[in-house]
């Protein structure tokens, strides 16, 4: 019983022990795939903006077009406005590309071939703009007839398409590691979520065991006790309970009629004083010589005869102990 007790004593200390460990796992695992989980969307978002960009830039380049071949049908300075602010829409949006991909150097090349395709553009379109504003008119159209300005548009379009079909791939392998991470932050929890039900349900199991083989102990010992007082109290024979210092700590109703009941008051040094006990041959006893004290000085056992005169010397009683 107390070796087992000892067993779950030890697996309870173990199991908070353990308990704590996986706390504090589930505190930092949690929290570092959250960290994978933030970063990786970071450069989902990354991606998305890249990609916004390079589509307003193309909007952008097309809106110059238009501007410019709408004033040269209509001879209307009011079509200039789309050209001039798409002019200004283009350099924002290629520094903005420039420096979201300054960690690819694949792409800033390609950025860069991007940007002298629409310097040769623009310079075509601000070309033809200049010669109607010069009212030449027909060498403005000759100059947009030559096809230069569309084979340029389509380079520029071609260039821009490559360039997003890569950050798509990036986009889809980012989004990818997105959501490996979150699969990753939700398992780990779960898991040790589990463990950790799992610990406190084994913990309270052997709490709940061990109070109970507590209880059954005590209720088994208290059972002991009383057969053992019932026994002690049916002995036909006196019986003393003395402890090492010679202290009384029980007395059965037999010895208490031999003593009287103010026996359990005293101690061993106090018998000879109290009951006057003498040897058979009427010389007082030697407290040394008492069989108790000699079983506490060492001896295996002890016997002697021994008169006792309680309350009424005239009275006395003739004992073997």
């Amino acid at each position: 019983m107390y070796s087992m007790k000892k067993v779950l004593l030890k697996a309870v200390q173990l199991g908070f022990l353990f308990g704590l460990i996986i706390i504090a796992v589930s505190a930092l695992l949690p929290y570092h795939n959250v960290q994978l989980l933030q970063r990786s969307e970071r450069w989902v978002d990354h991606t998305m903006t890249v990609l916004q960009a390079a589509d307003t830039l193309r909007i952008a380049v097309t809106d110059a077009e238009s501007g410019q071949r709408g004033f040269l049908l209509t001879q209307d300075a009011a079509y200039l406005e789309p050209y001039n602010n798409a002019r200004q829409s283009i350099a924002h949006q290629l520094d903005l590309l420039i420096s979201l991909t300054v960690d690819n150097t694949a792409q800033l090349q390609k950025l860069e071939e991007i940007k002298a395709l629409i310097k040769l553009k623009f310079d075509e379109l601000q070309a033809t703009v200049d010669l109607q504003n010069e009212s030449k008119h027909v060498e403005a159209l000759t100059l947009v007839a030559t096809g230069r300005g569309n084979d340029l548009m389509q380079q520029i379009r071609t260039q821009l398409s490559d360039f997003e079909v890569v950050e798509r791939v990036l986009l889809s392998e980012r989004a990818n590691v997105a959501r490996d991470h979150f699969q990753n932050t939700f398992y780990s929890f779960s898991l040790l979520t589990g463990l950790n039900f799992l610990l406190f349900a084994s913990l309270y199991f052997f709490i709940v065991r061990y109070f109970r083989m507590k209880q059954a102990a005590e209720l088994s010992l208290k059972h002991q006790s009383n057969l053992l007082t019932s026994i002690i109290n049916s002995m036909s024979e006196g019986l003393s309970v003395i402890d090492a210092d010679g202290k009384t700590l029980f007395h059965n109703p037999v010895l208490l009629d031999i003593y009287g009941k103010d026996a359990a008051r005293f101690g061993a040094e106090d018998w000879q004083a109290q009951f006057n006990i003498s040897a058979m041959d009427g010389t007082a006893f030697n407290y040394a010589d008492l069989p108790a004290i000699k079983v506490l000085n060492g001896a295996r056992e002890a016997t002697a005869d021994m008169i006792i005169r309680q309350l009424d010397p005239s009275k006395p009683k003739i004992m073997r102990v």
